[in-house]
């Protein structure tokens, strides 16, 4: 006939078998997740791009008729002085749908800044837009040549900062509603394209 005392500790040792599996448990499916990583691919990848090139496309449609500008910029290998070359076609600058070429030169940091489109992105299954008002249509396609492959990042939104944003990257969508993209683009954009190109 087994004692009390023994009973107790072999209830005592069971416990702490369960406990001690349970534990096996949480440390596997820990480690399995931070290898794994989530089901949904996370985020868009590193935060910090080297960006080689940029190419942007903007036409706009509206009541005051059709605008639109296109430029490529190119950075420097030792990541030195970037080139940009613009093309603006606009009812109001040199005359109704002439374009005028121009060439510039541009601080690397206002093209580094543009990677802030990765930060805060979230996976998407297609395109997102958002239209606050008519007569107002614009329409941004913008390609980013890094050392890493090419990212493109688009938007249709006539919203302030024209949010959300769309973005591709090694095959995936993502969308980004943040304002820091936006803000960098438009800082970029005061530098690189002439006066009169948007009016």
């Amino acid at each position: 006939m087994t004692s009390p005392d023994a009973g107790q500790a072999a209830a005592q040792r069971r416990r702490l078998l369960r406990t001690a599996a349970v534990g096996a448990v949480l440390v596997t499916g820990t480690a399995l997740l931070a290898a794994c990583g989530d089901d949904d691919g996370g985020g868009a990848g590193d935060t910090q791009l080297v960006i080689r090139e940029v190419r942007t496309s903007y036409s706009w449609v509206g009541l005051a008729g059709r605008r639109s500008y296109s430029y490529s910029i190119v950075c420097g290998q030792d990541g030195g002085r970037c080139q940009a070359t613009v093309e603006c076609v606009g009812m109001h600058f040199r005359g109704p749908g002439e374009p005028s070429t121009s060439q510039t030169t541009v601080p690397p940091q206002l093209v580094e800044a543009l990677d802030s489109i990765l930060a805060g992105a979230e996976p998407a299954t297609g395109p997102s837009e958002t239209i606050e008002h008519t007569d107002d249509y614009p329409k941004y396609d913008i390609t980013l040549a890094t050392d890493t492959g090419d990212l493109t990042v688009s938007s249709t939104s006539n919203t302030s900062g024209n949010v959300p944003w769309n973005l591709q990257r090694d095959g995936r969508r993502y969308v980004n509603d943040g304002t820091a993209f936006p803000a960098a683009l438009t800082a970029l954009n005061d530098a690189v394209l002439p006066e009169g190109c948007l009016n």
